[in-house]
């Protein structure tokens, strides 16, 4: 369907549902209800969200970018070339699988990365981020 609307090119992925399209927005919707009975403060550290593929601005509200965040198209390459182009070199991905290493590895090989599936690999994983210190 992506092809003959003229898409150059299509990756399918293996997923439990249909995360960051229309079709959950309901879904979007229920959370920016829930969202109106919680206070949101200036962060702490940076944050890099996925439906801006970068930091937030001043004047841009987080609620709003979360709740659109559930319904709308991703810019994940956005955000790892921003996120270079800070300074980060190492990534850990958190929970089953390597889909997103793999994404990260294709963007540039010479991250570092690791992947965080149980107590065993959050041990090494800590073990090994300490040596690099």
């Amino acid at each position: 369907l992506a092809k003959a609307k003229g898409a150059k090119r299509t990756m399918p992925l293996k997923t439990s549902g249909p995360f960051h399209t229309a079709l959950l927005k309901e879904a979007s919707l229920a959370l920016e209800k829930k969202f109106k009975d919680v206070t949101f403060h200036d962060m702490q550290v940076p944050v890099v969200f996925n439906t801006l593929g970068r930091e937030k601005n001043a004047d841009e509200n987080i609620p709003a970018i979360l709740t659109k965040q559930v319904m709308s198209s991703v810019y994940f390459e956005d955000c790892i070339r921003y996120m270079l182009s800070q300074g980060v070199d190492t990534f850990v991905e958190i929970g089953p699988g390597k889909v997103l290493s793999g994404f990260v590895k294709k963007i540039d090989r010479s991250i570092r990365l690791y992947q965080v599936q149980d107590q065993e690999s959050v041990e090494a994983t800590i073990s090994a981020l300490k040596e690099e210190l």
